[in-house]
């Protein structure tokens, strides 16, 4: 039997009329024809105008209202909502290509257990005030290390996603606590117990512009960075070792260079505080040699500080 599955876009929407009836009119016209379209008002406060775009499309969407809460608490009603097997996320200021769904679908149906996947894609940058679009390649890694490429890099669009319903079952719903970093945090829990498939096309236009709440949000970076230090310890050997390709501490020792080189210099001395874990004597002067490569003042005195008793 063909490998077909429902498929539930849901778009959380706050005062989005400005964009809301594109992001719709893209989730409309997929190809793929086994799908469901959940709009959550997440509290609007612009006169009904958000509303009123969103209920202009009639039963061709499920259209749902709720008191103000975030984005993580619109995305949890809808995933208490969908009747769909799958669910893709769309943001109310983006867009999809006609064929994203059914390429991830394809994707899906090559695989033997296809419920254990979750699929994303590459996909552009809309600036909204230059007009600029710039396509965004994501590098393919073995899977194993998909954890840790969340850890350094901040590539994945979430609205690339199509994630198995079953999955929130399993690794629960999206944290309403956090207001910056509600989706990575949700990638590497699902990271724990699913595999990621990358389909390297284009699939997703991401707007960016000055309305954006993450471009709102000061401590975004403070939230961010006591994220990450959380999975540091959470990461194992397995997933560092398949990510760089070198020993549990020779991986842990790159991945802190790899964030000091980015200034995050607390989350370096972190992965060299685990790659310092019961180091063996020959390794040391190789690990060591990352002391020096690539920093600045500031990351070596911090990293020395990790390695304080390093012999």
């Amino acid at each position: 039997m063909k490998f077909y599955p429902k498929v539930t876009i849901v778009i959380p929407v706050y005062n989005g009329s400005n964009f809301l009836a594109e992001a719709i009119e893209s989730a409309l016209n997929q190809t793929y024809d086994n799908l469901e379209i959940l709009v959550i008002n997440d509290g609007s406060d612009d006169d009904g105008k958000t509303e009123a775009i969103a209920q202009g499309f009639g039963d061709s969407i499920c259209y749902f209202s709720k008191e103000n809460g975030g984005v993580s608490t619109a995305l949890n009603m809808a995933i208490e909502k969908m009747s769909g097997d799958y669910l893709s996320w769309l943001s109310h200021d983006d867009l999809y290509s006609p064929d994203k769904v059914s390429k991830q679908v394809e994707a899906l149906q090559k695989l033997d257990q296809p419920s254990k996947y979750v699929v994303f894609s590459d996909y552009s940058l809309l600036n909204v005030d230059t007009n600029v679009d710039k396509r965004v390649y994501l590098k393919n890694i073995n899977p194993t290390g998909f954890r840790c490429r969340l850890l350094i890099n901040g590539d994945i669009h979430g609205c690339t996603m199509l994630i198995p319903r079953d999955a929130f079952r399993i690794c629960g719903y999206f944290n309403p606590e956090l207001k910056a970093t509600q989706d990575y945090d949700m990638w590497f829990r699902l990271g724990a117990n699913y595999a990621f498939v990358h389909v390297p096309e284009n699939l997703v236009t991401g707007r960016v512009h000055s309305e954006q709440l993450g471009t709102r949000i000061p401590w975004r970076v403070l939230e961010n960075i006591s994220l990450r230090k959380q999975w540091i310890d959470q990461i194992d050997r397995n997933e560092v070792m398949a990510f760089i390709g070198k020993s549990e501490h020779l991986s842990f020792a790159e991945i802190g260079k790899a964030l000091a080189k980015k200034r995050y210099f607390s989350l370096a001395a972190k992965c060299f505080e685990r790659s310092s874990a019961g180091l063996k004597l020959r390794e040391s002067p190789r690990i060591a040699a990352y002391l020096v490569s690539g920093y600045s003042y500031g990351a070596a005195v911090s990293v020395y500080r990790a390695f304080k008793g390093l012999a």
